[in-house]
């Protein structure tokens, strides 16, 4: 399980059988990735000016979705920086893949729907609603005590909340629980998930 894939099944609308803010949900992930390689030592950061990806190690790291990013980071045609990777356009990648991982673990059932005579999207229906409450038991965890909180619990907590500040007030907030505040240390440390954010905490024990 990683944390990019927390990050989709959180978005899986229980109801509307949809994962919601689809476009958003595809760049977390994909930051989400970029996180965890740098946490698994196999990228780094680098630069002062201008912050550059590196891949410093290429073995697989055992996560096929993980592993996928890596390469890709590794085979790139030009240097990347950061925000290159993160907002790269998900297309048919991040989610659809993230949902068929999903799929086969059982945690979602994969449907088709239609939005016009051109496009079709690939949607997900709940089936483990309670692998979806420890996620969000997780934040509750968080918001409790970050103090004791590892690197990947920020990220997540970052990440959804970038997430919540991008809707709109009349979108519900069910994919957190109601009770759930991000401290502010959070919202300054993860806004944007700047790479000095990402090189200073990624020397802590994942």
């Amino acid at each position: 399980m990683t944390l990019g894939l927390d990050i989709l099944l959180l978005s899986v609308d229980p109801d509307l059988q949809i994962v919601r803010e689809r476009e958003y949900t595809g760049h977390a992930m994909r930051a989400a990735d970029l996180i965890e390689l740098v946490v698994a030592r196999r990228v780094e950061l680098h630069g002062r000016w201008v912050t550059w990806v590196t891949v410093v190690d290429a073995r697989p790291t055992g996560e096929p979705l993980l592993d996928a990013a890596l390469a890709e980071l590794g085979t790139s045609g030009k240097r990347l920086m950061p925000t290159d990777w993160m907002s790269r356009p998900p297309g048919a990648g991040a989610v659809e893949e993230g949902l068929a991982v999903l799929a086969a673990q059982g945690a979602v059932r994969l449907h088709s729907r239609r939005l016009n005579s051109r496009r079709t999207l690939t949607e997900a229906t709940l089936l483990d609603p309670a692998r979806q409450a420890r996620i969000r038991a997780r934040l509750d965890r968080f918001a409790a005590d970050e103090a004791t909180a590892d690197v990947l619990d920020w990220a997540l907590a970052g990440l959804v909340y970038e997430r919540k500040s991008s809707w709109s007030p009349a979108t519900p907030m069910w994919t957190v629980s109601p009770s759930w505040k991000v401290p502010s240390s959070s919202r300054t440390a993860s806004r944007s998930l700047s790479s000095r954010w990402m090189t200073r905490r990624s020397g802590r024990a994942p």
